[in-house]
């Protein structure tokens, strides 16, 4: 595939127009990071890619994620998310692939996700999550030390009528809503109950030790009503788990805030089993999430990219960059963490044929990492407050940005194998035909 994307300011040396092309057999990776104002035509350009790429490769994929529900391509399959939805996205799908896959790795993510939200778990209500999760998974036949385990094909537990699945987030919520009950009023409850008892009873009777003016009475007295709690903490046992309860859950009010932050998760309505009702014959998929909020934007977009970057690598390894994933505002859904999953498609994806088209309207909040790592860059026109810090990330003049004029005039830098890993941005002026091909 060969896209134009403008020809340069200045003649090349022979004094022929200098056209600056995208080629998918010569650049480096798929990947694009793409700036523009608003007004400056980011969707436009976006739209002239997605048909010039179709034109020439008619197997070409989209995934585009739509922060505002304003991308309007034609042909397109749009699905919208919401709370009111029946369909969504399964953020505790194992993958059986024994490099990124697994249920180590999936906790491990899905924890992250939920870090970079606005209300992050403290220390005790993560820990007690994370052992929630690893007995959830467990009690559905998936074992973390055995790969075997995380295909639905094979299953450990004997003598089970129901098929294998793989658990939901609503699962996760039944689970911790029996583990709570547990605690408060289910099996074991009793013991549990005089245990913490007993803790409090210790540590009150370490505090009298430490004073040597405590009378010998008060102190005989609370030693006894110690022993005689100890003895009902003994009676109340009936699974022999409930000291290990504690030491996995903390406290009854521990596993309540986790119980209720999964509560609030599975209310958001976009995480499902049911998969979102696309036309597989589309090309293009159009993920419309305006009406989520930040937070379960970010986590739905962790989510969604996990499941594509997966799906490639079962598809195996491409020459050329044939699946394009959109994402608009993307500035809001990058990270500085080398295992977020943006990171990992920049540096992993090439050789799945996947590249990410990042557009945002500036630069200032793309780690250094991803912006490197995009070997093509299209910087249609960014507001003059951000041109400093846009110059540094790119490593130009600002005054290269004032040169463009929006819809008319970019800077481009395409890197290709033949050429060098410094290419120069070139002053380009815009094509204006919808005819892409280069």
């Amino acid at each position: 595939m060969r896209i134009l994307l403008g020809d340069g300011r200045f003649p090349d040396k022979d004094g022929r127009p200098n056209r600056v092309v995208w080629d998918s057999s010569q650049v480096i990776n798929g990947h694009w990071v793409i700036a523009g104002a608003s007004g400056t035509g980011k969707t436009f350009r976006l739209r002239y890619l997605m048909d010039g790429m179709l034109r020439q490769n008619p197997a070409c994929r989209f995934y585009v994620i739509d922060v505002h529900g304003d991308i309007q391509i034609p042909g397109a399959s749009v699905v919208r998310f919401s709370e009111t939805t029946d369909y969504g996205l399964n953020p505790l799908k194992i993958s059986d692939d024994q490099d990124f896959g697994g249920v180590r790795k999936r906790v491990r993510s899905f924890i992250s996700t939920l870090r970079r939200t606005s209300h992050a778990l403290g220390s005790k209500q993560e820990a007690a999550l994370i052992n929630i999760l690893n007995d959830l998974y467990k009690a559905n036949g998936f074992d973390p030390q055995d790969p075997r385990t995380w295909s639905l094909s094979f299953d450990p537990r004997y003598g089970r009528r129901i098929p294998k699945k793989q658990p939901t987030i609503t699962d996760l919520k039944r689970f911790a809503e029996y583990k709570l009950k547990q605690m408060v009023a289910g099996a074991g409850s009793a013991a549990v109950a005089k245990l913490e008892q007993l803790h409090k009873r210790f540590r009150a009777l370490d505090k009298m030790n430490a004073r040597s003016t405590v009378e010998d009475v008060d102190l005989t007295a609370l030693k006894a009503e110690v022993k005689r709690i100890f003895a009902e903490y003994i009676d109340a046992i009936e699974t022999g788990r409930e000291l290990d309860d504690i030491i996995k859950y903390n406290s009854r009010d521990v596993i309540q805030s986790v119980y209720e932050r999964i509560v609030t998760l599975d209310s958001s309505g976009i995480f499902k089993a049911t998969p979102p009702p696309f036309d597989p014959k589309a090309s293009i998929w159009n993920y419309d999430i305006r009406s989520l909020n930040k937070d379960e934007q970010q986590m739905f977009v962790d989510v969604l990219l996990e499941d594509l970057f997966m799906d490639a690598k079962a598809r195996g390894e491409r020459s050329e960059p044939d699946t394009f994933i959109i994402i608009d505002e993307a500035h809001k859904f990058v990270s500085e963490d080398d295992e977020h999953i943006i990171n990992i498609i920049a540096k992993e994806a090439r050789k799945f044929g996947v590249g990410l088209i990042l557009a945002s309207q500036s630069l200032s909040h793309f780690p250094e990492d991803i912006i490197s790592n995009a070997s093509t860059k299209l910087i249609l026109g960014i507001d003059e407050i951000y041109h400093d810090v846009a110059a540094r990330k790119l490593r130009v003049e600002p005054k290269r940005f004032s040169y463009i004029r929006p819809q008319y005039t970019a800077i481009v830098q395409v890197k290709t194998k033949a050429g060098s890993l410094s290419n120069k941005f070139v002053d380009v002026d815009l094509p204006r035909t919808a005819d892409a091909r280069g």
